[in-house]
C-alpha cells in the first residue's frame, strides 16, 4: 500500500513538473513570413543605415553582431536579419522574431525556463514553464511594443473593417472569446494589412 502511494505522489511531481503560462493574447506565425528579403543578411542601425553582408551573432544572448568581420554592439542596433528570420529590438529590448509583416507588424517569442531541484520526497525535479509573448507594431518606425487589447484597438481604430471585426469579438462572452482564442488578432492584423 505504501509504495502504491509513492506511486501515486510520484506520477504527481511528474504530471505537475510542466506548467504553460500564457500573458494575455497572442499572436503567431512563422518567421519566413516576417522578412524582407529572403536569402539577404542584413543589419539595421539606430540610424537607420542599412549594412549589408555576413551577418554572425556573438555570445549567447547576442551581446555584438558581426557583418563581413566588423563588430556593431546590439545597443546601436534597431533590426538584423539572419537565416530567413528578420528580428527587431522590442520595447524590452531584447530581439524578437517578426512572424507578421505589413502596415502591422507582429512579433512572436516563446520562451521556455527549465529548473532542476528536489521534491519534498528527496526525488530529482524538474519543471519547465513556457512564456509566449506577441508584440505589435504600426508601420515600420515604431518600437514593437506588447500585444495588449487597448494597444491594438488604437493601431486599428483608422480602418472600420478591421475595428469592426475586432469590437464583434469584443463582444463575445469570455467564454466565446475563450474558444476563438488568438485566432482574432491574426484575422483583425489580415484585414488590416490587406486594405
Amino acid at each position: 500500500m505504501m509504495m502504491r502511494l509513492l506511486n501515486v505522489i510520484i506520477i504527481a511531481l511528474l504530471l505537475n513538473s510542466c506548467t504553460v503560462a500564457k500573458q494575455g493574447p497572442i499572436i503567431v506565425g512563422s518567421a519566413i513570413n516576417g522578412v524582407e528579403e529572403r536569402d539577404v543578411e542584413f543589419v539595421v542601425l539606430n540610424s537607420g543605415e542599412v549594412v549589408k553582408g555576413d551577418v554572425k551573432v556573438k555570445g549567447f544572448s547576442g551581446g555584438k553582431i558581426e557583418v563581413d568581420g566588423k563588430i556593431i554592439p546590439t545597443k546601436e542596433i534597431m533590426a538584423y536579419q539572419k537565416e530567413n528570420r528578420y528580428l527587431r529590438r522590442v520595447s524590452d529590448g531584447d530581439f524578437v522574431p517578426r512572424v507578421i509583416k505589413g502596415r502591422i507588424n507582429c512579433y512572436y517569442a516563446m520562451i521556455s525556463n527549465t529548473y532542476q531541484g528536489t521534491s519534498p520526497l528527496g526525488y530529482a525535479q524538474t519543471k519547465t514553464s513556457t512564456n509566449y509573448y506577441s508584440y505589435i507594431q504600426k508601420g515600420n518606425n515604431q518600437v514593437p511594443v506588447t500585444l495588449d487589447a487597448n494597444v491594438f484597438k488604437n493601431m486599428i481604430s483608422d480602418y472600420k473593417p478591421a475595428l469592426d471585426k475586432f469590437l464583434e469579438y469584443e463582444n463575445l462572452s469570455s467564454k466565446e472569446k475563450r474558444k476563438k482564442g488568438y485566432l482574432i488578432y491574426q484575422e483583425v492584423v489580415k484585414i488590416y494589412n490587406n486594405q
